[in-house]
């Protein structure tokens, strides 16, 4: 509920990204909100939240911690064709003559990554050209996937290392009203 009122109440400024849902209906566990622009809005560090819980009543837990923290995100990269290389090679297997005259098989290389692979399939240069660099493309594609996959993977478990003392605000009650700000 109050991350829905947050939510509404920063706009399209604010998405809601992962969550963990809570045992009651519009509660979170933990949850991760995209802030666009949030340059001196936002301070990081730990948030207090003193309130007594509407939907644990009676428990003896009145203190909620926030943790704040920014990330970059990933930046999409583009490909330049003075990235690639291309050195000629002949073809091995059957073939007859021409796989002995002819250098039809094509090792591709990409220079940032230092990522390197032969097509020799097919019969011309140019269609074993377009075949490698398929296949590199498809190499790092995957290797980004797996980068922003670990990386996603960081920032979730940021949540785990939520500091429980020495917030830099505090807010009480139902209303979510600033008492200390650091």
């Amino acid at each position: 509920m109050y991350t829905h009122r947050l939510l509404s109440e920063l706009g399209s400024k604010a998405e809601l990204l992962r969550f963990e849902d809570g045992e009651k209906k519009d509660t979170y566990l933990s949850a991760m909100i995209k802030l666009e622009e949030a340059e001196g809005i936002i301070q990081e560090g730990s948030v207090q939240w003193i309130w007594e819980s509407r939907y644990r009543k009676g428990h003896k837990r009145k203190n909620w911690f926030i943790s704040v923290e920014s990330f970059e995100e990933a930046k999409e990269t583009e490909y330049a064709l003075s990235d690639f290389k291309y050195e000629a090679l002949r073809s091995s297997g059957p073939g007859g003559q021409n796989v002995n005259k002819v250098e039809t098989a094509i090792r591709v290389i990409h220079a940032p990554t230092g990522f390197n692979i032969v097509a020799r399939e097919e019969r011309s240069q140019y269609l074993n050209k377009k075949l490698g660099l398929s296949r590199i493309l498809k190499m790092i594609a995957s290797q980004k996937e797996q980068a922003m996959q670990s990386k996603s993977t960081d920032v979730w478990m940021q949540h785990n290392l939520l500091e429980r003392g020495n917030p830099i605000r505090v807010y009480w009650g139902d209303d979510f009203i600033l008492k200390v700000s650091h």
